[in-house]
């Protein structure tokens, strides 16, 4: 297939001969990437050196608890 001189074709996206150029991307991280990074650092501590990692299982397992013996039992 050939593409005569007056249609667009692939590789003249806009009509016009020659290289097609992507917009640059910028040369820094954005602002999610910055923040994603920054939650995951205190996320990262708290789990580690705080009580985050013990409050999660007691909370984990309290909902197993309620939620199983509650369906066994008749509550739920």
């Amino acid at each position: 297939m050939s593409v005569d001189k007056g249609e667009k074709g692939a590789s003249h996206p806009d009509g016009v001969p020659g290289a097609y150029e992507h917009p640059a991307l910028d040369s820094e991280p954005g602002y999610w990437a910055e923040t994603w990074a920054e939650f995951k650092r205190r996320m990262g501590y708290e789990w580690h050196e705080n009580q985050l990692k013990e409050t999660t299982y007691l909370v984990a397992a309290t909902w197993v608890f309620v939620f199983i013996d509650g369906y066994w039992l008749g509550w739920l």
